[in-house]
């Protein structure tokens, strides 16, 4: 997979991320500096495409074991240049409650704990912005 994102963003199949979408997609260097690709059956090379295969079983998986209704798999690759960076944010679309699940593979070689970038949930129920 890491091989397959390096060879896209060789290519430039990789924009600029935004927020939102149509009609209020924008592009906010202030919220993310990184850059995207979405993919799909059309346009993912091999190992991306076993690993679509692996996320939609467990896509079926999660609606027959908790009855969650899930209808679509959304995926997307994403670079993140040194100094990059994506604010604390919902994983949702306003006025949409499409996305329940979300699903996070670091691709970074040697990753420490120094390098920076690590995952945070912010707790709502804590007002002082708690993450764990």
């Amino acid at each position: 997979l890491l091989e397959e994102q390096r060879q896209q963003s060789r290519h430039g199949d990789f924009r600029s991320a935004g927020i939102g979408r149509d009609p209020a997609f924008l592009l906010d260097t202030q919220t993310r500096g990184d850059q995207i690709l979405w993919l799909d059956r059309g346009n993912a090379l091999p190992a991306q495409q076993r690993y679509l295969t692996l996320l939609e079983e467990l896509r079926q998986a999660v609606n027959r074991e908790l009855f969650l209704g899930l209808y679509r798999l959304d995926m997307h690759a994403a670079t993140y240049p040194p100094g990059g960076f994506y604010r604390r944010h919902l994983d949702a679309f306003r006025h949409d409650n499409l996305r329940v699940l979300s699903v996070v593979m670091y691709l970074n070689p040697c990753w420490q704990a120094g390098d920076g970038g690590a995952l945070r949930l912010y707790l709502d129920a804590h007002p002082d912005g708690a993450f764990f």
